[in-house]
């Protein structure tokens, strides 16, 4: 599959989601008049009974301007269907790369429309240059999660962050593990019971960069590290506050497969 518009750079499916016959694929590169590789995103519909997809509608930014990475991150949500883009590096007044998202809805039956629209732009809690807000995003049931690998703090570069933004209510930051060059919500994956999972691919632990997941614990609203069991055995953490790395990870809650780890720096005593 291609757009029908397509060009060189356009970077058309560096990210993409799906919800039943509904796909939506970024284009972050893509440059065209009046949006100077600002990016674009496209929704494609696949024919029933049928391995037959086509495009439906070219999403972009109305406020967009070049460098901004529209479709940098897409997500899909269901119930009700809504979409979300990215656009990470895009300024806030003269700050740069704060980012922002726009979620986008279909039509309401009966109005006569066809087209999907722009119903709010989720701006970033924090701005501050090169935060990255929207880096990474995924439908969850109660909004939508958003990261942000470019936040800094205290003195601490790239610790990255995790947001939710409630359906129709500003993102709430959900945390910042204080740990330099995490880069914490560079990945995101939420589940239809409302699990969300946030990539921290720069987490020193045994070694440089072995990076580690961390899991929404709900309304406690903390982080803990979530690891798979290795050749069978439950690792064991070597000392207050150490996260583990684990060799894969998954969006899951069987005891028999996934440990977890409370980290110190939310007062609560480390274990596995």
């Amino acid at each position: 599959l291609r757009p029908p518009d397509s060009a060189a750079f356009d970077t058309f499916a560096a990210f993409i989601d799906l919800v039943g016959d509904t796909a939506l694929v970024g284009a972050p590169g893509a440059a065209r008049v009046g949006n100077a590789a600002g990016g674009r995103a496209y929704l494609l519909n696949a024919a029933p009974n049928s391995n037959d997809w086509s495009f439906s509608q070219t999403l972009q930014d109305p406020t967009g301007v070049a460098g901004d990475g529209f479709g940098f991150s897409v997500a899909l949500g269901n119930t009700p269907l809504r979409a979300f883009v990215g656009t990470p590096f895009s300024a806030n007044g003269a700050t740069p790369a704060v980012g922002h998202a726009l979620e986008f809805r279909p039509p309401a039956p009966g109005t006569g429309a066809i087209d999907w629209a722009v119903v709010r732009r989720i701006a970033s809690p924090i701005a501050l240059p090169g935060t990255q807000f929207a880096a990474a995003l995924a439908a969850h049931p109660d909004g939508v999660i958003l990261g942000a690998n470019g936040v800094d703090d205290a003195g601490l570069i790239d610790i990255g962050a995790g947001f939710l933004a409630p359906h129709f209510q500003a993102a709430q930051i959900l945390a910042a593990p204080p740990i330099a060059r995490a880069a914490t919500g560079r990945f995101v994956a939420a589940s239809p019971s409302g699990l969300a999972l946030f990539a921290a691919p720069g987490v020193a632990t045994l070694n440089p960069q072995e990076g580690a997941v961390f899991e929404l614990l709900g309304a406690a609203q903390r982080f803990d590290v979530v690891e798979r069991r290795d050749r069978g055995k439950r690792r064991q953490t070597g000392g207050p506050g150490e996260l583990l790395p684990g060799p894969t990870f998954e969006v899951g809650r069987d005891e028999q497969r996934v440990a977890r780890l409370e980290l110190q720096f939310f007062g609560e005593r480390t274990h596995a």
